[in-house]
């Protein structure tokens, strides 16, 4: 059996799926995330009540998780931000 490969252009979004009742801070706090911004354009109360809803799990989930990711941040598909490129030479 080979693994499958993994792709850093290619986004892979089974990573960010969630299960009922899973407890995943990281995962909880992308998922507000993407609701908000969903939300954020939509017109409308249904549309404004869920942006409401998705800040205040945005607030939870970050001070859970740590993190400190703003609701207007750009993900992208991959799940995260790129790494910074070190190098070892000082030249």
């Amino acid at each position: 059996m080979t693994a499958p490969l993994i792709s850093d252009i290619t986004s892979d979004w089974t990573r960010e799926a969630l299960n009922p009742g899973e407890w995943n801070p990281g995962k909880r706090m992308l998922a507000s995330l993407r609701d908000y911004q969903r939300h954020a354009t939509a017109l409308g109360a249904w549309a404004q009540l869920r942006k409401k809803w998705a800040v205040l799990r945005h607030r939870f989930w970050s001070a859970v998780s740590g993190a400190d990711i703003p609701l207007n941040y750009q993900i992208g598909g991959r799940g995260a931000a790129a790494a910074p490129q070190w190098r070892s030479d000082p030249t």
